[in-house]
């Protein structure tokens, strides 16, 4: 009966240590929002960045049904990455039933240290103790490009938000034309730098 307790009790305190850890980490670890709202954290720079996203063909199901909405987890496919960001395709679908237009979503997510940079689809303003965010990301290009060709009036962006997500409108002809790799540049995203206070 005393090994019994004594095992519960050993496993309660485990447990009690872990939640502990798990909560100090979260005390720890700074969360984007209280970066970008400088709640403990200063940013100390933003400058523009552009980035050339390249959609490996191969990544995709060969037989691929774009009648429906096609979702990918953060890992499957992965475009564009620092030690501190990563861009992923979220998502692909037809923009509407014309099917002239491909919808793809890509998103973000963060490893974030106590000071870095990051990059982000928006700027951060900070005016008088409240923050705001502007989207700016554009394509000052048009184009798309396989291996071989290049696509004109291609691309375009679609729309921002919620949160760091953003949406690129890709010609059908386009993507089903393309060898192997579908790349295009889209520019305005904002390389944060920031400190802890």
């Amino acid at each position: 009966m005393r090994r019994n307790m004594k095992f519960i009790v050993l496993i309660a305190v485990l447990i009690c240590m872990i939640i502990a850890l798990i909560f100090i980490r979260g005390l720890l670890n700074p969360g984007l929002n209280k970066i970008t709202q400088q709640k403990g954290y200063i940013i100390t720079g933003q400058d523009e960045k552009s980035i050339e996203i390249k959609i490996d063909k191969d990544d995709l199901s060969p037989n691929i049904d774009l009648d429906e909405v096609i979702s990918f987890e953060k890992d499957d496919i992965i475009l564009y990455q620092t030690d501190t960001s990563t861009m992923y395709l979220k998502s692909i679908e037809y923009e509407n039933s014309d099917k002239e237009y491909l919808s793809l979503t890509f998103d973000f997510y963060y490893d974030l240290p106590q000071e870095g940079t990051i990059i982000v689809p928006y700027e951060v303003l900070a005016e008088h103790d409240s923050t705001s965010y502007s989207f700016r990301i554009v394509m000052h290009s048009k184009q798309a490009k396989d291996k071989s060709k290049v696509f004109d009036k291609a691309v375009s962006v679609h729309g921002q938000g919620p949160s760091e997500q953003f949406s690129i409108y890709l010609k059908t002809d386009v993507f089903t034309e393309a060898e192997d790799e579908i790349s295009f540049v889209v520019d305005n995203f904002n390389e944060l730098s920031y400190i802890k206070k």
